[in-house]
């Protein structure tokens, strides 16, 4: 199929997921190259449409479609678990798919996602295979010279503490804390995201496990700055908590824009992640 020349105006859906929103794009016809360069002008608040990110939805050669994604800075993210329940959603009242459960192609690797109804038929969640959560460093990448990294001391700006990394198709560092209202993230978010023993930059997030069954998190986004929910930061918070013994198999995940549920059975399963997609209005964005 030809790509259409360079339009004058773009119809998009403005989404959300546990209050993470997006401006999600139909690209299958539209050439993908000038693209990332309108991101942040999109994703401005004021000027904009306003948004954490942004996602186009196109081909693939080996899944139903293609997801990719920009962080509102317009950085490239290997993979986004609240951005692909809103491309799930989109797909699927868009006609791009026939099925509820689909594959979807992103950077990060393929994911397995399947659209979930209530009683009345109505869209409920959505429930993503996010694959198997990797520790190995040089995948992340992180230079810090071990394989793996789990609860070990780290010192940023000269304060220590006890991270663990691991990859779920994105970077990720966690760290449990006792009282997570005492975390001044807008002062260490920025400090961890961009120390240079992470080449491709992190997202850190900061935990606190209620119970075995609830943990609290707050995340520091890459290109974003801190969000009101992150679904791969939500997973690797789960795994984590499960390691240490903090948490159970199955964990609802607090974060300031509402609640993800997380099942991650053992270390040779997939871990899988719940929770809503919520199309928030449709628009035409004007191009200069």
């Amino acid at each position: 199929m030809v790509a259409r020349p360079f339009p004058k105006v773009l119809s998009f859906w403005k989404m959300q997921a546990t209050s993470n929103d997006y401006v999600c794009l139909n690209a299958f016809e539209l050439d993908l190259s000038w693209l990332k360069a309108l991101a942040p002008k999109l994703c401005e608040r004021r000027r904009g449409v306003g948004a954490d990110g942004f996602l186009l939805v196109t081909h693939s050669s080996k899944s139903a479609l293609r997801m990719i994604i920009y962080n509102a800075d317009g950085s490239e993210a290997e993979m986004c678990g609240n951005g692909l329940r809103c491309v799930a959603r989109f797909a699927y009242e868009q006609n791009l798919v026939s099925s509820p459960t689909f594959s979807v192609e992103t950077k990060g690797g393929e994911r397995m996602v399947e659209v979930l109804f209530n009683n009345s038929q109505e869209i409920a969640d959505i429930k993503i295979d996010m694959g198997k959560p990797d520790f190995e460093l040089n995948n992340l990448p992180a230079k810090l010279g071990a394989d793996s990294w789990l609860e070990r001391s780290l010192d940023f700006a000269g304060f220590s503490f006890k991270v663990s990394l691991l990859s779920l198709g994105n970077p990720h560092l966690v760290v449990f804390v006792d009282n997570l209202a005492k975390i001044d993230i807008n002062r260490f978010g920025p400090i961890i995201e961009n120390d240079a023993r992470f080449p491709n930059r992190i997202n850190v997030s900061f935990v606190e496990a209620l119970d075995k069954n609830n943990l609290k998190q707050r995340t520091w986004e890459r290109g974003v700055k801190e969000t009101y929910s992150c679904g791969t930061g939500a997973v690797a918070s789960v795994v984590v908590g499960i390691l240490t013994n903090r948490c159970s198999a199955k964990t609802y995940v607090h974060l300031l824009g509402g609640r993800l549920s997380v099942q991650w059975e053992d270390e040779n399963a997939s871990a899988f992640l719940t929770g809503e997609a919520i199309n928030v209005f449709k628009g035409s964005y004007l191009i200069d």
